[in-house]
């Protein structure tokens, strides 16, 4: 439903006006959204200006330059962090905030709580990583961790680690990321000399937690990544045993592909008043993935593909099986074709996934 005449020629003044205003976007969108929270009956700005309940004329205009200032926003600079955080960006190679990064970035500055969905491949690792990074104090020898972030298995672990890393070099924070698998004692090292960011899969981190050589009440801002993931592979109790170890007086963070109900009543008691951000719906995918359907035979499928390969693949290539043992098979094929492949499955120890993620 479209809003009547005299509001879109309201909102059109209002929009003019503000674009003079737009170097002083991150302070003004501040300033708009902390006299925003002390009016009444303050409504989802996910839903739209145009389903807000104008009780007072103040309270209009506060929302309506809110949201435009907030949609205004177009580079990193705009929301409002910091000369080294950009400089990390630059290193990422991000020419501009994707949606999930442009909303979730200025919430999370603003020390709010997050409750973030939004597809595979849209920079959410990014999204909560720069503003965290940006914010975060360093801790002393022994201390820490500030920051935990908490994700269901070592490869997602490992691609957090890859982002905040970056981050790190400019901003001068030590990361840590302990993953099951892999040795105790550089991680309890490590530890020792006291972290700002600790990445954890739920397994791992509860030993440590009972081996005593990791201590969590002094983390500021918890971030669970993939919580509907977490969930399906059944972490949320190992997850809710080691937030009861984290102060209450924290800054907490949701990222998920998708926000399910089962997912909001597992975490709903360990967040204050979130701001909920939802860019994908359920089942969505991201837009920079093409998607085809190709009807086939079974016994056609291996030269189908070693097809496709050759016309549309590029240096790096991804290829789902139902089973383990099609997985070894289609490896074996593919390499008959001339092409360098590698398998992983549950059967891979995870020095061979390592290795052929790395080959």
């Amino acid at each position: 439903m479209m809003p009547p005449e005299p509001t879109k020629r309201a909102l059109g003044e209002v929009y003019t006006l503000v674009l003079g205003l737009r170097p002083a976007l991150p302070a003004m969108c501040t300033l708009c959204y902390l006299v925003s929270t002390r009016l009444p009956d303050w409504p989802n700005l996910n839903a739209g200006i145009y389903r807000m309940r104008h009780k007072s004329t103040i309270c209009s205009i506060i929302r309506v330059l809110y949201f435009i200032l907030f949609h205004m926003t177009n580079t990193f600079k705009d929301l409002g962090l910091s000369e080294k955080t950009l400089i990390s960006i630059e290193n990422m190679g991000y020419q501009e905030p994707t949606p999930v990064q442009e909303q979730a970035i200025p919430f999370i500055l603003a020390g709010r709580d997050v409750v973030a969905a939004a597809q595979t491949g849209t920079g959410k690792t990014a999204a909560f990583m720069l503003p965290v990074l940006n914010n975060l104090g360093k801790s002393r020898k022994g201390q820490g961790p500030l920051c935990l972030v908490i994700t269901p298995t070592r490869e997602l672990a490992q691609q957090i680690d890859r982002v905040s890393t970056t981050i790190a070099k400019q901003t001068k924070h030590r990361t840590l990321t302990v993953v099951g698998g892999t040795k105790y004692d550089p991680q309890i090292r490590a530890l020792k000399q006291g972290v700002d960011v600790l990445v954890a899969t739920p397994g791992r981190l509860i030993d440590l937690c009972e081996r005593k050589v990791v201590n969590l009440k002094d983390v500021e801002v918890l971030v669970l990544d993939e919580a509907d993931r977490m969930l399906d592979m059944g972490f949320m109790p190992s997850v809710k045993k080691i937030i009861a170890q984290v102060s209450r007086e924290r800054q907490t963070l949701l990222f998920s592909a998708t926000l399910s109900s089962d997912v909001m009543t597992s975490v709903s008691s360990l967040l204050k008043n979130p701001e909920y951000i939802e860019i994908a719906r359920k089942g969505a995918t991201a837009d920079t993935i093409e998607q085809f359907i190709m009807p086939v035979e079974h016994s056609q499928k291996p030269e189908l593909l070693a097809e496709v390969l050759k016309e549309r693949g590029g240096k790096r290539v991804l290829v789902f099986t139902r089973t383990k043992s099609r997985a070894d098979a289609c490896a074996k094929k593919l390499a008959h074709q001339g092409f360098k492949t590698r398998s992983i499955h549950a059967d891979r120890s995870q020095s061979q996934r390592e290795h052929a993620l790395e080959d």
